[in-house]
C-alpha cells in the first residue's frame, strides 16, 4: 500500500513518535494538490 511506503519513508526522517504530525500534514498537502488538479 502506498500508505505504508510512505510511514516508512516518515520512519527514517522523522521517527515513530512524530509519524502522526507528518501524516496528518502530509494529508492536508494532498487534500491541497487534489483541489489543485481538480481546479484545473
Amino acid at each position: 500500500m502506498i500508505e505504508n511506503k510512505f510511514r516508512n519513508e516518515i520512519d527514517k526522517y522523522y521517527g515513530v513518535a512524530d509519524i502522526e504530525i507528518v501524516a496528518r500534514k502530509a494529508k492536508q498537502e494532498a487534500e491541497a494538490i487534489t483541489r489543485k488538479v481538480d481546479n484545473q
